[in-house]
């Protein structure tokens, strides 16, 4: 026993082989979406047609019957995982095991062309691969430091587009069909599995703390709220154009490089985004999450003025992919692989990951038919030149929300909550859990802050002015003052809107709580001392995984 605690250590403290076990299921993830929803899965509807399977054609049929439990599971997954994360490991490998397990068996009903038999095996694969989503990003989110989000994330997007650009190229010299590259991801996956619990399996994660926030709480945020309509936009954008821009190629008869437009297409995609993940992980890490989002939408939209300008041009939808394949690169470390995991508290992760794959799969889930609906060969020049209209206008509304939120990195970091009253003297403080001890001399701060209102009420004359912001360095004071002669301050790492309101409610709440105890304070701290259940409850939402 002694011996493999020892190991397990080792394990988790070498760098490089702790980031590639965590980072195994995010590869496995991108592997599967993009080779089964993105490239072979028309191959396999052409077969479900093709041998009859089903009456008539159903190709949307088989991916709602996919998509619909995928996120299902996904959704309740991360309530799961928040209620039990000491548990990560197995929801990990059992996403691992039962998607590469269904792959298979949807290959068997494939083959022995049974309908009944295929609806059940593409249901279950559906649900395991939400399970894999969420997991994989929790996973992954909650292991990898905020400084390094992005380029770590951007690695296994690489070596998932890397392996499917193969994979690809490879089924198509060999002349394979679709049967090959989804058994040898199966295989894989199965691979994957048994390593990833090898190591994994006595790894004890972590058990959450009081800080329990409440569903409808991480709804009603004005970050969360803002970056989900912004990723839905984004998202719905790419289903647009990816669809319009496929099709069009279909109908204009344009050549392929290999054995159809629709899978040329995505081999110019994934190469663009290939070529550029790397390169905006690292962009992403060091500018922040805004900037590669803005660029995303702004390269979205050149890609649809391109083809709008020069429609009987082959070149022109070439050249169009690869922007798409080099937005799809600048959005994912951004958005995917670090964004929500920047603005959740480790309580909270799971849930803040179903709702970065709910936001990405509704946007994709109707960009994409809406696409296909509207192309026709009959008006394609003039759908096309819409098509830029359009989405310049849908990325005018994804980029709105951008303007009044802050960025997520670097992740809000926020200590000391003071409450003040008029004489200068502080009558409660709360530290929210530093692991380094505070040392300093409150009522020192405490005298500071009234003096600085002070002597601005002087120099200024405004009477009903208030001290709401200090800035020194890269650390922000925020303040707020209350109807009793109190004020609160808090410490932070940026001038965060959402903090001010909750500083703001703290203190209503607070002055509401102990109104009778405030006009005869004599200075007994521990008076005040039920505050900090509320400054829990009401910060708690906020603190991020540094």
């Amino acid at each position: 026993m002694k011996a493999m605690a020892i190991k397990i250590d080792k394990i988790r403290y070498d760098k490089l082989v702790y980031y590639a076990i965590v980072l195994l299921p995010s590869l496995f993830t991108w592997i599967l979406l993009i080779a089964f929803v993105l490239i072979f899965s028309f191959d396999m509807m052409d077969y479900i047609n093709a041998n009859s399977i089903f009456p008539g054609s159903h190709d949307f049929f088989i991916m709602i019957i996919w998509a619909v439990p995928a996120g299902i599971t996904g959704s309740f997954c991360g309530m799961v995982i928040d209620k039990y994360p000491q548990h990560l490991g197995k929801f990990t490998t059992l996403g691992l095991i039962g998607s590469s397990v269904f792959l298979a068996i949807d290959m068997i009903a494939l083959q022995i062309i049974n309908g009944l038999f295929l609806i059940i095996a593409v249901f279950c694969l559906g649900a395991f691969m939400g399970i894999l989503t969420i997991t994989a990003h929790t996973l992954y989110g909650s292991s990898i430091k905020w400084t390094h989000r992005g380029r770590g994330y951007s690695w296994a997007i690489f070596g998932g587009l890397f392996f499917c650009i193969l994979l690809l190229l490879g089924t198509e010299i060999l002349n394979l069909d679709f049967f090959f590259p989804f058994s040898l991801i199966s295989f894989l996956g199965i691979l994957i599995s048994i390593i990833f619990y090898f190591y994994t399996r006595n790894w004890p994660f972590w058990e959450n703390d009081l800080w329990l926030t409440p569903l409808f709480r991480i709804l009603k945020r004005q970050a969360v709220d803002g970056y989900f309509w912004t990723h839905t936009l984004i998202y719905l954008m790419l289903g647009l154009i990816i669809g319009s821009l496929a099709q069009a190629g279909i109908i204009l008869g344009f050549s392929s490089l290999l054995d159809s437009w629709y899978k040329s297409f995505w081999l110019i995609v994934l190469i663009g985004s290939c070529l550029s993940i790397l390169p905006s992980g690292f962009l992403t890490d060091r500018w922040g999450r805004k900037t590669p989002i803005i660029l995303a939408i702004y390269g979205i939209v050149f890609a649809s003025l391109i083809v709008g300008l020069f429609t009987d041009n082959s070149s022109s939808f070439f050249i169009s992919a690869l922007f798409i394949g080099i937005s799809f690169a600048l959005i994912h470390p951004a958005l995917d692989g670090s964004l929500w995991v920047d603005l959740a508290p480790r309580e909270s992760i799971g849930r803040y990951s179903s709702l970065n794959f709910q936001s990405l799969g509704l946007g994709i889930y109707i960009g994409f038919p809406i696409s296909y609906l509207f192309i026709t060969e009959q008006i394609l020049d003039i759908t096309l030149i819409m098509n830029v209209f359009v989405l310049l206008g849908l990325g005018i509304l994804a980029s709105a929300p951008l303007f009044w939120i802050g960025d997520s990195f670097p992740p809000l970091e926020f200590f000391l909550l003071l409450v003040i009253n008029d004489a200068g003297m502080p009558i409660f403080h709360y530290d929210f859990g530093r692991e380094k001890e505070l040392k300093v001399d409150l009522p020192l701060i405490s005298g500071a802050l009234s003096a600085v209102g002070s002597f601005m009420l002087e120099a200024t004359g405004e009477e009903g002015a208030r001290l709401s912001l200090v800035r020194h360095g890269t650390h922000f004071i925020i303040s707020d003052e209350g109807k009793m002669g109190l004020s609160a301050a808090i410490f932070s790492n940026k001038n965060d809107p959402e903090l001010h309101g909750l500083l703001h409610k703290f203190l209503n709440t607070f002055e509401e709580k102990f109104k009778e105890e405030i006009p005869t304070w004599r200075g007994d701290l521990s008076t005040f001392h039920d505050a900090i259940d509320d400054a829990e409850e009401i910060f708690g939402p906020l603190v991020t995984i540094q």
